[in-house]
């Protein structure tokens, strides 16, 4: 084997070492600093980035804070809008019952003087009414003559 020869030995020492610093001059003034300049860059942008991002965050946020404000300030708006109307309903049912309660009283006095009205003109009748039957039926069991509302006591043959 060719490579275990020891009389090459120092040559290949030689150009590994100069193989190697040459690799070492490319990447060191080469590709390092490319990658330098494109770490630098995507470091840069993803600072900002993370500084555009932590904006962003602060302000919705605050956005999120204001939102809640308002919405507090709605809902107490609401309640008291509820609040008044419940009472203002209660008011106005109170109202209402009050209304009908002396209606009802209205028309509960209307119909007792109509039933006295009504009893008034037409018992006196009734009772006459009822005097004239009576008078006929007795007339008629006991053979006697009814003469507007006179007995006669005579009896028919």
């Amino acid at each position: 084997m060719p490579q275990l020869d020891i009389l090459t030995f120092s040559s290949q020492i030689f150009w590994f070492f100069i193989s190697f610093y040459l690799l070492f001059l490319v990447v060191n003034h080469i590709f390092l600093p490319k990658l330098e300049i494109i770490m630098f860059n995507r470091r840069r942008e993803v600072l900002n980035d993370f500084s555009c991002a932590m904006y962003i965050l602060e302000c919705a946020e605050s956005q999120v804070i204001q939102y809640n404000k308002v919405l507090n300030q709605v809902e107490e708006r609401i309640k008291n809008a509820m609040s008044d109307a419940l009472m203002q309903i209660e008011k106005m049912k109170a109202d209402v019952e009050s209304q009908l309660e002396e209606e009802n009283k209205k028309m509960v006095q209307f119909v007792k003087e109509e039933t006295q009205n009504f009893q008034v003109k037409h018992v006196s009748k009734l009772k006459q009414i009822a005097d004239n039957i009576a008078l006929i039926y007795y007339a008629k069991l006991t053979n006697s003559e009814v003469v507007k509302g006179k007995f006669l006591l005579s009896k028919k043959s």
